[in-house]
């Protein structure tokens, strides 16, 4: 899969090149999967800032960025943004298993116990099964 150009190249953000800013939003989220893929995470950070910078609301954004600065092991800009994308959207089951999971890498065993729990409440499926490997359920 390749991103398109237009996404790619630098650009300043008031700058209107291929659509709308609303409607880039989406594109954005298409584009960081692709850098993910190709092992390119920041620009991946890069995009997903961008991608605040137009609306600060998108809790989807937070929690990428919050996952891209994960796999770069830069924990504290990961839970800001992980915690950011909860306080945002606090019905989003995926932001309270992502810090999860960094807590766990980290040893905060009470606080990933706490989100997994609350991640399986909300019906994600991968939060339970975590619990349920390490007792918890």
């Amino acid at each position: 899969m390749r991103a398109p150009d237009c996404l790619l190249r630098p650009r300043r953000i008031t700058e209107r090149r291929c659509c709308s800013t609303r409607a880039m939003i989406k594109p954005f989220i298409i584009s960081v999967i692709y850098i993910y893929t190709s092992g390119m995470i920041d620009q991946a950070i890069d995009l997903y800032t961008r991608s605040i910078n137009i609306n600060a609301k998108r809790a989807d954004a937070f929690l990428q960025s919050g996952v891209s600065y994960t796999i770069k092991n830069q924990q504290r800009e990961a839970l800001a943004d992980l915690n950011k994308a909860i306080e945002l959207k606090q019905d989003f089951d995926m932001a309270y298993f992502s810090p999860s999971q960094l807590y766990s890498r980290i040893g905060q065993r009470t606080s990933a116990v706490a989100d997994y729990e609350k991640a399986c409440s909300l019906g994600y499926q991968a939060a339970c099964q975590e619990l349920a490997v390490r007792g918890h359920l």
